[in-house]
């Protein structure tokens, strides 16, 4: 990460969250890794209590929410496809790892498996069936759905030694 400025701060904040000077050191404090009272003292407050009050401000909350949703969007998340990318590309890492990290490229990418249900025999987009195949298929999935559930309402009968040895 980026070495944190109150002038770095002040530019990554839109006017909607103006903060005073000292606010704008105790939010640069608390997101450089300093802890609250630190950050309090650092930013000119006079005791811990006014640290606590600055951090329980909404306009710092709000602005330590933005930048740190900046930083995960741009940095954090370019950082994160990098590494990715490496372990992807790089031949001495087990095979499997690498599967993993390309599949995670690709769904962060939007890419995700193809998946065709088929009709009978014929893989068939749903743009191109009739309005009483749509039913029918509607109504397989629901059947489908009916065999999958389980049951899970609760017995009137008391539980076994071995059941409750399950929950244990």
């Amino acid at each position: 990460m980026q070495a944190l400025t109150k002038e770095s701060v002040t530019k990554a904040l839109s006017d909607t969250h103006s903060l005073s000077d000292r606010q704008l050191l105790f939010v640069t404090a608390v997101l450089s890794g300093k802890g609250k009272g630190e950050a309090a003292r650092l930013a000119g407050y006079n005791d811990s209590t006014n640290g606590v009050a600055a951090w329980q401000s909404k306009k710092v909350q709000a602005a330590v929410a933005v930048l740190i949703d900046r930083f995960l969007v741009g940095e954090a998340a370019t950082l994160a496809v990098g590494v990715l990318y490496e372990i992807a590309g790089d031949k001495r890492v087990a095979s499997g790892v690498r599967v993993t990290a390309a599949n995670s490229l690709l769904d962060r990418a939007g890419f995700t498996a193809k998946r065709h249900e088929k009709l009978g025999d014929i893989a068939q987009d749903i743009a191109d069936m009739s309005a009483a195949q749509i039913r029918a298929r509607i109504a397989a999935l629901d059947t489908e759905l009916d065999q999958r559930m389980v049951d899970v309402t609760p017995s009137s009968e008391p539980m076994t030694e071995q059941e409750l040895d399950t929950y244990s």
